[in-house]
């Protein structure tokens, strides 16, 4: 929890997350329950951590805290949570990586046979309801849940790092992440052509088709040669 009320707690609590982040190596943080207003965001030019947020708008009560639907939270919230987050995913461009960071006050359970790709096999207690949004969200947006990937302690299967002292009642859980990266294809490639496949119904254009396959197959120059070179080539 990072806020500006008056609670007691040490001044510039922005520079004591970012010193403990960077003493625990952590180049990237989700921090929940933010109670900053609007948006905006802060440099810690002294750990080289940059914090961004966005937050209620002014004049709205700063002491609520905005969460993910609460299991008690009524459907349609619930409906219109994930209903707005599979429309910014789905508007994200396919080639970028996607990492969703936060409390989604859900439990997932274990079951990772039904869920396969979106639940790993070191899952802890029973699915809810709101684990079950979660689940199907995942499941449809190619997503996986990365905690119950990681063979752990019950006890420490949401909470691993309590050794982070940042005047908070969370503790910080981490992973280590290798990105692989393909190159986006050149510009300037040859012209899409559409195919209609529906054609080939027809028995007589079906039998044109493959005649002229087959002709151009017996014509061609390829050699046989079967390295990759001339593959290419």
């Amino acid at each position: 929890m990072l806020d500006k009320t008056n609670s007691g707690r040490p001044e510039r609590r922005s520079a004591l997350i970012a010193h403990e982040l960077q003493r625990l190596d952590v180049v990237i943080a989700a921090l929940s329950e933010v109670r900053f207003l609007e948006e905006g965001s802060l440099k810690e030019h002294g750990a080289g951590y940059t914090l961004y947020w966005s937050g209620k708008s002014k004049g709205i009560d700063a002491s609520q805290v905005i969460y993910a639907p609460t299991l008690q939270a009524e459907p349609a919230d619930k409906e219109k949570f994930y209903s707005d987050l599979r429309s910014f995913l789905q508007s994200t461009p396919t080639e970028d990586k996607i990492f969703i960071l936060g409390d989604f006050n859900a439990r997932v359970g274990r079951d990772s046979d039904t869920w396969k790709g979106a639940l790993g096999k070191h899952g802890i207690g029973n699915c809810n309801d709101n684990g079950r949004l979660l689940l199907e969200l995942c499941a449809e947006q190619q997503l996986v849940i990365t905690n119950t990937i990681f063979q752990q302690k019950d006890s420490l299967k949401t909470t691993v790092m309590a050794s982070a002292e940042c005047h908070t009642d969370h503790r910080l859980v981490r992973c280590k992440l290798n990105l692989q990266f393909k190159p986006k294809p050149r510009k300037g490639g040859p012209p899409k052509r559409k195919i209609s496949v529906g054609s080939l119904q027809s028995s007589e254009i079906r039998a044109s088709f493959q005649a002229n396959i087959q002709t151009r197959i017996e014509g061609s120059s390829y050699s046989i040669d079967s390295s990759p070179e001339v593959f290419w080539e």
